[in-house]
């Protein structure tokens, strides 16, 4: 799972020995951000579970014939961003050789800092989240080396696990604004038809392309 990462100070539950200014120590909370997936057509990643490519919006129109409706729509249950507190005795930071790194690892990432200002400014790279592990890499700025960090026994809520995607027949109608001739505005209702995991609503999609 993909995530950009920044830390956030504020009252944890979790103490630890040490307590300085130095990264990631002087932070009390860890902030996730959620990368949804990439767009199974085009690889350009979803927002909301949308996609604006021709591929995409065709597939969800065959998927919304399967269930009797030329109006389709999405309806989304979707978390993308979770705080949790900073317990900083699961987090370890090695120095790593920067030449076996990509020259683009910080430009998808986050900046954090202890205090306004370039100071102890810390350039983190997109996180990697596998088997209760976080790992991303983090730079000083202005500084060349290059750090693995790694946060381990982290556990994320569950409701992370239970996003959902809801089909749905789009229905239009008219609600009157005032009394003057013409004091009409459309309206969409949606008419849920069924609801999807989010993995499961994407494998449908390609389903319809390779029925086509």
């Amino acid at each position: 799972m993909k995530t950009i990462i920044n830390f956030k100070n504020g009252f944890s539950v979790f103490k630890s020995s040490r307590r300085d200014n130095s990264f990631p120590y002087c932070f009390d909370f860890l902030e996730l951000k959620i990368a949804e997936p990439d767009c199974p057509f085009c690889g350009v990643p979803l927002h909301n579970a949308l996609c604006h490519c021709r591929q995409y919006r065709k597939a969800l129109r065959l998927l919304g014939k399967a269930y009797r409706t030329e109006a389709v729509g999405i309806m989304t249950s979707i978390k993308t961003v979770v705080t949790l507190p900073f317990n900083q005795e699961n987090f370890d930071m090695t120095e790593t050789c920067a030449n076996v790194l990509p020259p683009n690892l910080f430009d998808n990432g986050s900046k954090v800092a202890h205090q306004k200002g370039l100071a102890n400014t810390w350039l983190l790279s997109s996180g990697e989240y596998i088997d209760d592990t976080l790992a991303f890499y983090a730079r000083e700025f202005g500084k060349n080396k290059i750090y693995k960090c790694r946060i381990k026994n982290l556990i994320l809520p569950v409701v992370l696990n239970r996003q959902t995607v809801h089909l749905c027949e789009q229905q239009y109608g008219f609600v009157r604004t005032h009394n003057k001739t013409g004091g009409y505005r459309t309206e969409i209702k949606n008419k849920i038809l069924t609801e999807f995991s989010y993995q499961e609503f994407l494998d449908k999609l390609r389903e319809q392309v390779v029925v086509v």
